[in-house]
């Protein structure tokens, strides 16, 4: 597990090299996002690839997953990356993001209410609002 570890700290943080100079060609301003992201992505695979270096358990990390979550979890992201081009986002996202915490045993209905309409406001508003990046919107177009 080490060495798949070491592996994929060094893709990432080349990924995050990449895409960070790569960013720099975007217009003025929208560039910040993806940097900070690539910048972060390249943060955490050099934690990974410092820990890959030290000691824990071999057969215990994937002791407590539920495979039937995670797998429900990778469907749900396949069909909400095929539904944004016609649903578009608005509609998609906070279907996806209800769906999926539903999935995770969220069973609060405030929270599985305002969380998706939350983070799909505030995600639009910065994007389309404030970084005037064009978002899909699907059948409300």
């Amino acid at each position: 597990m080490k060495a798949v570890d070491r592996i994929t700290a060094v893709l990432l943080i080349l990924c995050g090299i990449i895409g960070y100079f790569h960013s720099e060609s975007f217009p003025r301003g929208a560039e910040i996002f993806p940097q900070l992201v690539f910048l972060f992505i390249t943060l955490l695979a050099m934690r990974l690839l410092m820990a890959s270096f030290g000691s824990y358990p071999e057969g215990e990390i994937f002791a407590n997953v539920d495979f039937s979550r995670v797998i429900t979890a990778i469907v749900f992201s396949i069909l909400y990356v095929a539904l944004i081009p016609r649903l578009g986002y608005v509609i998609a996202t906070p279907l996806f993001l209800f769906a999926l915490m539903f999935v995770m045993d969220q069973r609060s209905g405030p929270i599985l209410a305002l969380v998706p309409l939350g983070m799909t406001g505030v995600v639009f508003f910065v994007f389309k609002v404030f970084l005037e990046v064009p978002i899909p919107m699907g059948i409300l177009d």
